[in-house]
């Protein structure tokens, strides 16, 4: 997979690491609190809360990553 995100993308070792690093950490974040969220409220509304945060979530790395690929070249 860094293979790929370095070839096809143009990542540095250092941004995809990063990025793993990030990815993994939100995930441990949202399955705690989806956890909490499933017990607590209705699985439709902890699922369409999931589905949205996930979207923002994706939606935010790509950001990130067309800037940080800017800052890098520039």
């Amino acid at each position: 997979m860094q293979h790929i995100l370095q070839e096809e993308f143009g990542m540095s070792s250092i941004l995809v690491g990063t990025l793993g690093s990030v990815f993994t950490l939100f995930c441990l974040i949202g399955n705690v609190t989806g956890g909490a969220l499933f017990d607590k409220i209705v699985t439709l509304k902890t699922m369409s809360i999931s589905l949205v945060l996930s979207i923002v979530a994706v939606i935010g790395l790509m950001i990130f990553t067309t800037y940080i690929n800017k800052k890098v070249k520039d």
